[in-house]
């Protein structure tokens, strides 16, 4: 992955930002001063070149480089300049940004065009970004491969053969293979992470729940209950530069490591793991222990698969009641049922046909019913982080490795070959990003490293839900002995 492109122009965003904003002013700093214009341009010779790696879904080049002129224009006659001036970013094809249909990767959506942008966008936009293009997705968001037949496959641009996770794989990719220094994707069930983790990237999953950090408004539902939005990118740092912007709160300085408690949650999250990825994620844990933190091994019991239960089944109950009351608000008359027919994804198709079995009058009371019992068993995962006095939980944010693009076909039944026993491949990939999630905790996905055979792997750390700038602080901090 590229740290710095042959005109020695960094891949940073936060870097980016302070050279387009150097040279804007005139102020003559070498290599670290070049225009918005040029580094678009660049960057836009990436995508051409690594076409085939399918990432993006729409792109509208004119428009990009005329922004980046403006700017550059701006700049010069001395005007002010938001913080994220020139910045390119990718955005997934599930969010709202006008100019572009969001298509959420369904072929019946690619003429829908929103009448304004969605939130997370409009902050992003207003401080100054630039939209590099819409980043290519697992239709609907609605699984964990990223292999779409109405854009095509996404490839992994860190090994070839194997998928580069989903939803949010475009995203993921783009920014993995230096395409772009940044963008945002959507968690609901591990979305941002498992694509992270898969792709060497780092990725924050925001709160939700009661108090939840990102506006919903603007992206196509999945399950609203667990739907964010998120910041992907190369570093912490950047994570940082995108949050604060989006959140308008600001991240204090990485605490000292001698200082923080990380909690190690025995009971599901550690459980069959694949023997690489344990390897990894048990010497990312050591890197920490040797930084000075102080790793506190406690048993969660059964309130991990007691969570992921919960979740999958709200999901069941609200994904179609969900997706039809967008699609009426959006203005889009098609009947229902018409629609999941059109969706060409024979996985994601399956998964709505089956959730029709409990589309009903009882759902709303069930689903309600559900949410009660998340929160009781949030209160539960608040007791065991306070009773340990800890700052957040590590644990690997997928149990395994990429699995091969062979073994992802599209199909309702894809597994993969995990432990000596065949396993459905979106359940057990998802399997530990999923609790985050259910609980509405933020979650924050870093690369710790690699396998003997080359795979990335990715390892969690979650901490209260509304902590995210202590999260995000506290990773910054770990992040330097990864």
């Amino acid at each position: 992955m590229p740290e710095i492109d042959d005109a020695g122009v960094p891949d940073s965003a936060r870097a980016l930002v302070d050279g387009v904003t150097a040279h804007g002013r005139g102020i003559p700093a070498g290599a670290s001063s070049f225009s918005a214009e040029s580094r678009c341009r660049q960057l836009l010779g990436r995508c051409e070149a690594q076409h085939s790696l399918n990432a993006l879904s729409w792109q509208a080049t004119p428009r990009l480089l005329e922004q980046a002129r403006q700017l550059d224009r701006a700049l010069a006659a001395g005007e002010p300049a938001g913080r994220l001036a020139g910045l390119p970013l990718v955005v997934k094809d599930n969010i709202d940004t006008p100019g572009f249909p969001t298509s959420a990767g369904n072929a019946w959506l690619r003429r829908d065009l929103p009448p304004r942008p969605a939130p997370v966008w409009r902050a992003l936009e207003e401080a100054g970004a630039l939209l590099l293009g819409k980043s290519s997705m697992h239709e609907l968001a609605a699984g964990a491969t990223s292999n779409n037949p109405v854009f095509g496959r996404v490839g992994n641009p860190r090994t070839t053969d194997r998928i580069p996770g989903g939803s949010s794989g475009g995203t993921a990719a783009a920014i993995a293979a230096g395409l772009a220094p940044a963008g945002l994707g959507t968690d609901t069930s591990g979305s941002l992470r498992t694509p992270a983790a898969f792709c060497g990237i780092a990725a924050l999953r925001p709160s939700t729940g009661p108090r939840r950090a990102y506006s919903l408004e603007g992206i196509v539902p999945l399950v609203a209950a667990f739907d964010t939005a998120g910041p992907m990118a190369r570093s912490v740092d950047d994570l940082v530069l995108l949050h604060e912007v989006i959140a308008r709160k600001k991240v204090g300085p990485p605490p000292e490591a001698g200082t923080l408690r990380i909690g190690v949650p025995r009971g599901g999250l550690w459980e069959a793991l694949a023997p690489a990825v344990d390897a990894v994620c048990i010497g990312a844990l050591e890197r920490f222990r040797a930084a000075g933190a102080a790793l506190v091994e406690f048993d969660a019991g059964t309130l991990v698969g007691e969570a992921v239960r919960l979740q999958i089944s709200l999901g069941r109950l609200q994904r179609r009641s969900e997706l039809r009351a967008w699609l009426a608000a959006r203005g889009h008359d098609i009947p229902f049922d018409a629609f999941v027919e059109a969706i060409r994804s024979r996985d994601v198709r399956a998964i709505y046909v089956a959730d029709a079995a409990g589309d009903n009058d009882q759902a709303a009371a069930e689903a309600a019913t559900l949410r009660r019992h998340l929160a009781v068993l949030g209160q539960r995962w608040l007791a065991l982080m306070d009773g340990h006095a800890l700052d957040a939980v590590a644990y690997p944010t997928t149990p395994v490795t990429a699995p091969l693009v062979s073994q992802a076909r599209g199909e309702p039944d894809d597994s993969i070959l995990h432990l000596g026993a065949r396993v459905p491949l979106g359940a057990v990939v998802s399997r530990n990003a999923r609790f985050a999630a259910a609980l509405g905790l933020p979650a924050l996905a870093l690369p710790a490293g690699c396998s003997v055979d080359g795979l990335p792997v990715g390892i969690e750390l979650a901490a209260r839900q509304g902590d995210d700038e202590a999260l995000l602080a506290l990773g910054l901090r770990m992040s330097l002995v990864l």
